[in-house]
C-alpha cells in the first residue's frame, strides 16, 4: 500500500471530501482533526464525528464503489 500513498495538506476549511463524491482511497489523518459531516433531508448538515491522529474514514465508500455519504472538512491547518 505504501508505494501507493500520496501525503496532502489541507489547510482550515479545506473538503477534501464532498458528500455524493466518489473517492479516489482511504483518508487516513497523519496530523490536525477534521469534522466529518452528513445532510439531512432538508439539507442542514451535522457533524457526526471528529477525527484526529491516526484516525481514518472513506473505508465504507471505498470498499462499497459508492459515493461518499459524508463530507470532511480539516479543522486545522
Amino acid at each position: 500500500i505504501a508505494p501507493r500513498a500520496k501525503a496532502r495538506s489541507y489547510a482550515r476549511g479545506e473538503r477534501p471530501v464532498e458528500e455524493g463524491a466518489a473517492l479516489e482511497g482511504l483518508h487516513i489523518v497523519l496530523a490536525g482533526e477534521a469534522s466529518l459531516t452528513v445532510r439531512d433531508r432538508e439539507g442542514a448538515e451535522h457533524e457526526i464525528a471528529r477525527i484526529g491522529r491516526g484516525e481514518f474514514f472513506g473505508e465504507g465508500a471505498l470498499l462499497s464503489g459508492q459515493p461518499s455519504d459524508l463530507a470532511a472538512t480539516a479543522l486545522e491547518d
